[in-house]
């Protein structure tokens, strides 16, 4: 599978029926070779305030993938699929303030393909990629004009499902961040290649199998 020579083109992203980001491509890349690793790092700055209440989510961590060809192009999760999650939370209102405690949850990471990928002309990978955050609950304070402390009382954040359509380019160290439409922020993925796969903490994680396989 060739690369080509120098190439300097841009992709527009259609994401929820809106025109939200653009892929640069600085060159065109292969595909992936048989068998060959990778890593994707995950991070996403989500802000959303609702009068009073605001709320920042944070998803941070790298999953460990493989391209197989069974004979087109498929992405199985092996090694590492596990990322975390940390929500922060306050209320600043005149007369009631609101401390919340740092919630934690894991997250659980698949990633496969949504088209008959790589482009061998580009090289070009389009990636489905499922983040799934386990339900978490923390406790709060609550203080008045007074300065009385009210609580504990008990924030529940349910569990949640992304789903992503990522272009990204098959190269060491592509980036692809799309803005986050319901507040300040961005998600984001960066491609980097790997000799082996990623594990956590040293353990051998159970590979996610039955990913999602083109004919």
């Amino acid at each position: 599978m060739k690369a080509l020579g120098s190439l300097s083109i841009s992709i527009f992203i259609l994401f929820s029926g809106l025109w939200i980001s653009e892929l640069t491509i600085a060159h065109a890349a292969s595909c992936p070779a048989n068998e060959a690793y990778a890593g994707i790092k995950i991070w996403h700055y989500l802000e959303s305030t609702a009068g009073t209440y605001t709320q920042t989510t944070e998803y941070e961590g790298t999953v460990s993938i493989q391209f197989l060809y069974i004979p087109n192009l498929y992405i199985q999760n092996v090694g590492n699929y596990i990322i975390s999650k940390t929500v922060d939370a306050k209320q600043d209102a005149p007369f009631w303030n609101c401390t919340y405690e740092t919630a934690q949850a894991e997250v659980v990471v698949q990633v496969s393909t949504y088209s008959d990928s790589c482009n061998d002309n580009d090289g070009i990978l389009f990636l489905t990629i499922i983040e799934e955050a386990e339900e978490t609950s923390v406790d709060y304070h609550c203080v008045d004009g007074s300065g009385n402390v009210h609580g504990p009382f008990v924030q529940t954040y349910p569990a949640t499902r992304l789903e992503h359509d990522v272009i990204i380019e098959y190269a060491h160290e592509a980036m692809v961040v799309y803005p986050f439409p319901q507040g300040t922020g961005d998600y984001s993925w960066t491609l980097l290649f790997r000799d082996s796969p990623i594990y956590k903490n040293g353990t051998n994680l159970t590979p996610i199998l039955n990913l999602l396989l083109f004919d």
